[in-house]
């Protein structure tokens, strides 16, 4: 057994008795601290390649590649409160891994931006800022699929999780003094929306860059492709770009081939994906075209104003209460809302009585 530069020991488990030690360890636990390492540069879905979990006392490094059962060790972890760091890809991996999400979580990069630093903080910069340490970046491009990992890899994951405890503890003390733990809360909470974690193909044409440029019946086209491709995407476990690059899927949403060999001869397609999936490709660009909404008018001078002048009150709002103010309105909702929608994050919760009353007092009408 090792320990990191924080002190706490650090165990590797790749066994089945050790995965029971860590079930035992964890078992009194109200709240662990938690980070994954995982790949996704040869796969569709991200493959959970090692777990740290911190219990306060002891640090766990969990290996998932190897031959064990670990239903009671996720029963045991999935019971408890998470506190991670920007923890939305740790959560899809550990869906991906276990079939779940956890109860309830505590993202102290949410946490970070409701006491006043920036909302996008990254963990290193918390650690340098609150426990004054600076954290090694020597292994950030470590293949985490390797075995055996290297001790000074195993360092450099414990760092992830050793530091959290003492993170937690100063940003809830700020949250608490300020009374903004319930502002937590709720954001906290929709990180455990399951929609968040699901894939819908029929919404994979968002991913394509520039296709609201496009010409009508080619964004139409592109859309179907693109579900398409993200299907067999999903069914394969391969990255997208590997079933088929998305100028060549625009190429054919451009050419609307009806042969192999015309879908062989659009550039880029490769003769080989043409004999696998030229028959499949023509039935989409065959199937009925699914109307768009037309792109958004350009706004007026008159929206124009109500932008600068509604994102000018809502920063002296985040000034007042010393948070950024993309936390409380990022400038994409307030587009929306100087066109009237009222169909926003700003619009509801915490927020709404943050925020709510300085921008419906410079909505349209």
């Amino acid at each position: 057994m090792t320990h990191c530069p924080s002190g706490d020991p650090i165990q590797y488990v790749d066994t089945q008795s050790e995965i029971d030690r860590a079930v035992a360890a964890i078992a009194p636990c109200d709240a662990l601290y938690f980070d994954t390492e995982f790949l996704r540069e040869k796969t569709y879905h991200p493959l959970l390649c090692l777990a740290q979990i911190n219990t306060g006392e002891e640090i766990f490094l969990v290996d998932p590649l190897s031959d064990n059962d670990y239903g009671q060790f996720w029963d045991a972890l999935l019971g408890k409160r998470l506190v991670l760091h920007s923890g939305r890809q740790d959560l899809e991996v550990l869906k991906l891994a276990s079939g779940r999400i956890p109860d309830a979580v505590f993202d102290t990069q949410i946490a970070a931006g409701l006491c006043g630093l920036p909302p996008q903080v990254g963990y290193a910069n918390l650690v340098s800022e609150i426990c004054n340490v600076d954290l090694a970046k020597a292994h950030t491009r470590t293949d985490w699929s390797r075995r055996p990992l290297a001790a000074a890899v195993l360092d450099y994951a414990a760092d992830d999780v050793a530091y959290l405890p003492g993170i937690e503890k100063h940003l809830t003390d700020y949250l608490n003094s300020h009374h903004r733990s319930d502002w937590l809360e709720e954001d906290c909470q929709a990180l455990l929306e399951p929609s968040l974690y699901s894939v819908d193909p029929e919404q994979a044409f968002r991913k394509l860059r520039g296709i609201a440029r496009l010409p009508t019946e080619v964004q139409q086209r592109a859309r179907a492709l693109a579900g398409w491709r993200e299907t067999i995407a999903i069914n394969r476990n391969l990255p997208r770009q590997w079933v088929l690059r998305d100028e060549q899927l625009i190429g054919i949403a451009f050419e609307n081939p009806q042969g192999k060999d015309a879908v062989a001869e659009i550039k880029g397609v490769h003769r080989k994906f043409a004999d696998r999936h030229a028959a499949a490709v023509i039935d989409v660009l065959n199937q009925p075209l699914v109307d768009i909404e037309p792109p958004a008018e350009r706004p007026d001078e008159a929206e124009k104003a109500r932008l600068k002048n509604m994102a000018k009150a809502v920063k002296e709002c985040a000034l007042s209460i010393g948070i950024e103010a993309e936390i409380l309105a990022p400038q994409r909702e307030l587009k929306r809302a100087a066109r009237g929608d009222t169909d926003l994050r700003a619009l509801r919760g915490w927020r709404d009585t943050v925020v709510g009353d300085v921008i419906r007092a410079h909505l349209p009408g």
